[in-house]
């Protein structure tokens, strides 16, 4: 399913009307109740470990190191899954855009040409050893 047609499931599941309620707000709001989900399963789970990251952004800069996982044991073996990243590109932003995890092979064009003209409303992100990078590159420094 792509992301219209998800919105359209859950638009005909809570049947709301798109002037009730725009496309936009509604996939803000599934994207809330995604992170409320996999926190549901990290709480079940208890082999599962869920910790959520938050930095600022700064202006110019589109590499950000990941935090270092403590307490290794043959259970927890220091690896990061991320299943979700969310960013916010503008202070007071109220939702964040989910970003979209791309394969640095497979990038069409220059790392430098996304940061200057993805768009920020439809943002990806690529991992690079202990770091992510996001793309657009933010405009603006935004703390957390």
């Amino acid at each position: 399913m792509n992301p219209s047609q998800i919105v359209q499931f859950a638009r005909d599941l809570a049947g709301c009307r798109t002037d009730e309620i725009g496309d936009s707000l509604l996939f803000s709001y599934m994207n809330i109740e995604y992170r409320k989900l996999w926190q549901d399963i990290a709480d079940t789970d208890k082999n599962y470990k869920l910790r959520e990251w938050k930095t600022d952004l700064v202006a110019g800069v589109s590499l950000y190191e990941l935090e270092p996982v403590n307490n290794v044991s043959p259970q927890n073996t220091g690896q990061i899954k991320i299943e979700s990243l969310f960013i916010e590109y503008d202070d007071g932003q109220e939702y964040p855009y989910r970003a979209t995890y791309r394969d640095w092979d497979n990038l069409e064009a220059s790392p430098e040409w996304y940061g200057e003209t993805q768009n920020k409303y439809d943002p990806f992100y690529i991992i690079t050893d202990n770091s992510i990078r996001i793309f657009p590159t933010p405009d603006n420094s935004v703390a957390q």
